[in-house]
């Protein structure tokens, strides 16, 4: 999400990431390591991938916040549920952010995203479960699972840019790449209100849209620009209050990244305060339906 800036049975998936990894690496059109251009196609589904990961995290987000709203009585039971919801999103990049990077750096980080970028179709086939059984723990837990994913999903995402294109061609890949990504975090916010006003009566088939949509990025992403081999000497760092340390020290040492960050997480706060007030407010204090509610969230991404 990007006011708040996602989500993954296991042996036949696994065997099926092998498979397309293997796939990828066979592809006649680009050895890895060979440098791509703005306008190559391994790039384009490069971009569609990470777009329809990124409308899916948000448009499941919305849903099941609508969800949440048409079924939990009471303004302060829907504060706690809403502030329950947006806390969970952060979790998992808090906590598995330095594994997520090592494994960005210790591996090609194609296969990296190809492996991260499949555990979003498990997530949404358990968000269909989910809504069929209108359980709310449950779509909890997997709206945790949607965030792990993308949780590892983004080291490798934003480190392949720098090894698969010439230098003076990174800022314009990595501004198209956020480009797209508001886009996809505007459009999620949209897609999930209208979603969930098509199949407000059965969510399960909203479930379904979901799959849909997970299974189109991960075939994207076989076909993302091949990284060369990752870096075999990489060590994870077992202490990561000493490994965080570090690296805020020498974020620290620059105003320049470091006034950044602070506006970036300012800017973060923000985005994920109103995303747990408005909902609620629209819904009792300005008597809107749920629909309504979510045209309102989707007004606050713009």
């Amino acid at each position: 999400m990007a006011a708040c800036e996602a989500t993954y049975s296991s042996t036949n998936v696994l065997k099926s990431g092998a498979q397309m990894a293997s796939a990828t690496d066979k592809a006649p059109a680009l050895s890895a390591g060979a440098k791509v251009g703005i306008t190559s196609p391994r790039f384009l589904a490069f971009l569609v991938a990470q777009f329809l990961g990124a409308l899916n995290d948000n448009a499941f987000k919305i849903t099941l916040i609508l969800f949440v709203l048409s079924v939990v009585s009471g303004e302060a039971r829907q504060v706690r549920y809403s502030s329950f919801a947006t806390a969970l999103f952060p979790i998992p990049f808090l906590l598995f952010s330095p594994l997520a990077g090592y494994l960005a750096d210790r591996f090609r980080k194609h296969r990296v995203l190809l492996w991260t970028k499949m555990p979003e179709i498990v997530a949404m086939t358990l968000a269909t479960i989910g809504f069929h059984l209108h359980s709310i723990p449950f779509l909890f837990f997997v709206l945790l699972f949607t965030a792990t994913h993308s949780a590892f999903f983004s080291p490798a995402k934003y480190g392949l840019l720098p090894e698969v294109f010439e230098d003076v061609d990174i800022s314009a890949a990595n501004g198209i790449l956020e480009l797209t990504t508001d886009l996809a975090i505007l459009t999620g916010s949209i897609v999930g209100v209208y979603v969930y006003s098509l199949f407000a009566s059965n969510l399960t088939d909203a479930g379904l849209v979901y799959v849909a949509i997970a299974v189109l990025g991960t075939t994207a992403i076989v076909f993302a620009p091949p990284a060369p081999a990752g870096n075999r000497e990489a060590n994870f760092a077992w202490n990561v209050f000493s490994s965080f340390g570090s690296d805020f020290a020498e974020v620290r040492r620059s105003s320049t990244l470091y006034y950044s960050l602070i506006g970036i997480t300012w800017f973060g706060f923000l985005g994920s305060f109103f995303l747990t007030v408005i909902p609620v407010f629209g819904k009792s204090e300005l008597h809107l339906g749920e629909t309504r509610v979510g045209l309102l969230l989707a007004l606050l991404s713009i």
